[in-house]
């Protein structure tokens, strides 16, 4: 050790942290003992120079704090703890020093209560906190919390001493980081019941001095993380954290709400309503009836919204305590309703004015307040105002009609607030009760007030709220409700009161089935029944499922729903006469299937009663072509590709999303197994009789059959929609056959919604399989290749499109799980970059690649996704865009030139494709391998390949100006160029973003650059787009400020 301690006295700077980092390590293995180095500084202590003892007493606590606490023993620990005491006596300068050693040994639950007393004793005695500098101090407060939190025995022992000399310590301390401590430990040791005895007035001066806190990090450090709501929450929690201090704090919160100051008002009212639930009756009484005035004055004549907002919750906190108290032995008294009494007497007086005005519209929200606070309160509120509103309400007779509108939007507001606020209260006896009557008659009537719509939603509301309270017998709730569904069914009331109406009834279905079943249920499934299916008015139906929807919040109503939906479903066929009310009704399945999926009797349901129906109804309809050739009757001949009026297609569509949506949510068991198994028997076996379907020989069910008609080859969009959308433990029968079916109608179909939903359904297949087969990926390589290979025959149809879709979501199934095959197949794809066909698919494809599918492949369909396969992928593929790009700069061959041109444009295609999802982190990292391909593509003239660029390019400035300030020149001469593309706003836009955040650079390498700047984008505030014209404006202020 004494070599150790000279080397440190006799070097400087990073070779003494090493030191420090060796003789903690040296004692931490049992080389040497911390008492070793204490000796071995016995010189240095002793030394007659201060700057040396300070220096050796930095070492001492250097050490220490490199040290865990359990490595020293407890007889060491307290001989350091007594030896840092002694050096507190030595010179002030020492101080911090030896409080940093004394700050790592109190964390120790090894150290004594012996020493930790001493400690203490030595600190109050020896330290002078006010005369030490911040960081001294906060050093001196963390002390004494962590002697607090690991030693609170030693600080009650020492009692009345403690907390004066801790008092004594924190008196005029004024650092906010300095202040969160103290607040913090203030608190700490009141609720910890720590006797505050005859100090309880100097601990409450001493902290709420600093009350009302103003604390502005802003002005004073603009780094600052603490904010002026850290040190208001922190002393409010020390004036709250005991009722001794209730005599000081409500008297002097009373006189900050006469402050003129706002915030203070604000602070004031919320420190009150933190410090009343711990303040008793004692404590408040004599207070109450001034607070309630106070209260008064300030919730009505305040001028800001959130001084009126505290109000009011103060009031709620001050009745819900009164409510608290125990009722006066001597005279029996309750409190609660003479102090309520106060209040309402105080507020009916306003509210009985014909005026509508603040005093009025306060006097009813403090009223309101008053009845949130408990049970009584609300009882007693509710029997003196309601009487009050019913009057107001049938004052001019048993008509609303005859009360104007706004006096009666209020009144009848204020009775829907107090049905609301009776709900999550529990009552001896109903304070409604009485009222029930009269509450029945004034809601039906404003349930059927059509003058005014914000009455009937008002109504509504009451409906659900007088529901909720469970005091209306059968009957009644019976005839509410048929007024809810005569709005309900009514199209051309208000979306709005609709809505409304809708949440009710759902409401209403949960909590009583056995109503909605009797009254509502039937008058909705009878007119389901009616509507005629050829029917092209989709508007009543819309409002039938609409309504259906609503009642399918139970389990019993959903099922009594979806019976006669599929049974109507059944009547119908794939055709121009059916197409409206079907779509109507897949629109209004998937409403169902959005709102109740996440109960599992509903998916097991829906899975066999709703999506199997639903399947047979378009198989059915692929057996029945409208002629032949076409895939239906609006369609053109097959061969030209899809047609965009295509009926059957957005039909199978829509029920394929039901099905998904089901599937996705249905758990691996029977139901899931059977309903895997019937649809693959489907497709494998075309077996029709599961499903009771009849066929002719002459036109059999073969839907993998890529010579066949497309309407039967599209329903292969269902296979997506379950199988790929299955759990993974779900068992999918005879895969290995759909899969080779599915290789060869995706390579080999004309129709592209056929060969697309073959292609992604083949890669759901492989992504999820536990063992992906070998021979199943060479065959894919090898027919894909084959495909791409093959000279075409002049006029004959080539499948390159089909075999590149293929081999893209092929690829993204084995990239998601990060498969040790997935570069053979990328590099399949960017050999096509220069085929004049494909190329430009090819590049795009990197996009399907990177982003979520909402079809297949992504997290709810239960597809495997690594962890950062994105950043994975893209490291991998990077290089191979680069050596491609190093390749063709040395390629100068001339007849090449235009295919190398397009291979460029390709390649940086597909780049940009993967630099919008990757994070900014990787782009840092590949810095200086993406730049010069960034910069190329600025050249490009294809739109969505410069908005990429630029994209990636901005994010680069914003995270990284360091790196960027040597291309800043070159940047800025492509990004000004591009300030004139005229193909597409969003680059102009894009290059305006880009020169303004340029800004972010040096200034000394922007000063030369800022004139030019200035005066390219006066022009562009011309832009003939406004977006365009605004981001200049902004952009050339932020040049002008350059510089100064």
């Amino acid at each position: 050790m004494d070599i150790f301690v000279e080397k440190y006295f006799s070097d400087s700077g990073l070779e003494r942290e090493q030191l420090v980092s060796e003789a903690a390590l040296n004692i931490q293995t049992g080389g040497n003992k911390i008492l070793a180095l204490v000796e071995a500084l016995g010189v240095h202590l002793t030394s007659t120079d201060v700057a040396v003892r300070i220096k050796a007493c930095e070492l001492l606590s250097a050490v220490l704090k490199k040290l865990p606490s359990a490595v020293l023993s407890a007889s060491e620990l307290n001989v350091i703890v007594n030896f840092l005491c002694c050096r507190l006596q030595d010179h002030y300068t020492l101080q911090p020093a030896v409080v940093d050693g004394l700050c790592w040994a109190s964390s120790s639950t090894q150290l004594s209560n012996l020493s930790t007393e001493g400690m203490l004793k030595a600190l109050f005695k020896e330290v002078h906190v006010q005369s030490c500098l911040q960081g001294e101090r906060y050093k001196v407060y963390l002390l004494l919390t962590n002697i607090f939190d690991q030693h609170k025995i030693v600080c009650s022992t020492m009692g009345r001493d403690f907390l004066y000399n801790f008092i004594q310590a924190i008196d005029g301390e004024q650092d906010p980081r300095n202040l969160l401590v103290i607040f913090q430990l203030a608190t700490d040791i009141i609720k910890s019941g720590f006797n505050l005895a005859n100090l309880a007035e100097d601990l409450f001066e001493v902290t709420s001095c600093y009350f009302p806190i103003d604390f502005n990090p802003s002005a004073s450090n603009k780094k600052a993380t603490i904010t002026n709501k850290d040190l208001v929450l922190g002393l409010r929690a020390v004036l709250s954290s005991t009722r001794v201090f209730a005599k000081f704090c409500i008297p002097l919160m009373l006189e900050k709400l006469d402050s003129d100051v706002q915030g203070a008002k604000i602070d004031s009212l919320q420190t009150l309503t933190a410090c009343l639930p711990e303040y008793a009756k004692a404590d408040m009484e004599p207070f109450v009836s001034t607070i309630w005035k106070a209260i008064k004055r300030e919730v009505v004549h305040s001028v800001s919204e959130e001084a009126e907002k505290c109000g009011l919750q103060l009031l709620t906190q001050l009745v819900k305590s009164v409510s608290e108290w125990p009722i006066d032995e001597h005279d029996g008294r309750v409190d609660l309703y003479l102090f309520l009494s106060e209040i309402i007497d105080d507020c009916l007086s306003h509210i009985k004015e014909p005026i509508q005005d603040k005093l009025k519209w306060m006097s009813v929200q403090m009223i309101l307040a008053c009845a949130r606070a408990s049970s009584d309160a609300c009882s007693e509120v509710v029997k003196s105002v309601v009487p009050l509103i019913l009057q107001q309400a049938f004052e001019s007779g048993k008509e609303p009609s005859g009360v104007t509108p706004v006096r009666m939007d209020n009144a009848f507001d204020m009775l829907v607030q107090i049905l609301i606020i009776c709900k999550p209260f529990i009552f001896y006896e109903h304070p409604l009760l009485p009222f029930k009557a009269e509450l029945l008659e004034l809601i039906k009537s404003m349930l059927v007030h059509k003058k005014s719509k914000n009455l009937q939603c008002s109504a509504v509301t009451a409906s659900a709220a007088l529901f909720a309270q469970k005091i209306l017998s059968n009957d009644e709730v019976e005839s509410m409700a048929m007024l809810l569904l005569d709005i309900l069914l009514d199209e051309h009331h208000d979306v709005s009161l609709r809505n409304d109406v809708k949440a009710t009834v759902g409401y209403l279905a949960t909590m009583q089935s056995h109503i909605v079943r009797r009254c509502m249920l039937p008058k909705v499934v009878e007119e389901l029944k009616s509507i005629d299916v050829s029917c092209k008015q989709s508007q009543r139906l819309k409002v039938l499922l609409e309504c259906a929807t609503a009642l399918s919040g139970h389990f019993e109503i959903f099922q009594d729903v979806i019976k006669p939906l599929m049974t109507k479903v059944s009547e119908c066929s794939l055709d121009e006469d059916h197409c409206i009310f079907l779509k109507e009704i897949m629109l209004g399945l998937k409403a169902i299937t959005d709102c109740y999926l996440s109960d599992h009797m509903y998916t097991e349901y829906m899975a066999l009663n709703v999506c199997l129906p639903l399947l047979k109804l378009c198989v059915q309809g692929a057996l029945s072509p409208s002629a032949p050739g076409q895939c239906c009757a609006s369609c053109e001949d097959s061969s030209s590709g899809y047609s965009q009026d295509c009926i059957t297609l957005p039909l199978m569509q829509s029920a394929g999303t039901i099905m998904r949506n089901v599937c996705q949510k249905l758990r691996p068991g029977n139901t899931a197994n059977f309903v895997s198994s019937l649809i693959s028997d489907l497709y494998v076996n075309n077996d029709l009789l599961a499903f009771d379907i009849k066929t002719k020989p002459t036109f059999p069910f073969l839907p993998l059959d890529a010579s066949l008609y497309p309407l039967q080859t599209r329903t292969v969009c269902f296979l997506t929609a379950s199988l790929c959308a299955f759990d993974r433990a779900v068992t999918i029968p005879n895969v290995d056959q759909l899969q080779l079916k599915l290789m060869s109608l995706a390579m080999h179909s004309p129709d592209l919604p056929t060969y697309v939903a073959a292609a992604k359904t083949f890669a759901g297949f492989i992504n999820k399989q536990d063992q992906i087969s070998t021979e199943l990926l060479e065959k894919t390589l090898d027919n894909v290749s084959k495909a791409f290979d093959k000279k075409q025959k002049a006029g004959a149809p080539s499948n390159k499109i089909q075999s590149m879709t293929l081999l893209i979501w092929t690829t993204k199934a084995l990239a998601q799980r990060n498969h040790v095959r997935t570069m053979d197949f990328v590099d399949l794809i960017m050999t096509q970059f220069g085929d004049a066909e494909i190329g430009e698919m090819a590049s795009a494809g990197f996009s399907i690649l990177m982003r979520e599918s909402e079809e297949v492949l992504n997290s709810a369909s239960h597809a495997i996704s690594k962890m950062m396969y994105k950043q994975r992928f893209f490291l991998l593929v990077l290089p191979k865009i680069v050596n491609a790009f190093e390749t063709m700069k040395l390629d100068n061959n001339a007849p090449q030139e235009e295919e190398n041109q397009n291979k460029k444009a390709n390649y940086l295609t597909a780049l940009a494709e993967m630099l919008v999802l990757i994070p900014k982190q990787v782009l840092l990292a590949q810095f200086s391998s993406l730049m010069p391909l960034l910069l190329q593509s600025l050249h490009s003239k294809v739109p969505s390949l410069l908005l990429s660029a630029l994209s990636a390019l901005l994010n680069l400035i914003q995270d990284a100006p360091d790196l960027m300030n040597s291309y800043a020149d070159t940047l800025l001469d492509n990004f000004l160029s591009l300030l004139e593309f005229k193909g597409n706003m969003s680059v102009r836009l894009k290059a305006v973003t880009c020169i303004g955040a340029l800004t972010l650079l040096p200034s000394p390498t922007l000063i030369p650059m800022k004139n030019r700047v200035i005066k390219s984008l006066c022009h562009t505030l011309d832009d003939r787009k406004r977006s365009v014209r605004t981001a200049a404006s902004k952009a050339r202020s932020e040049w002008c400020i350059v510089g100064t």
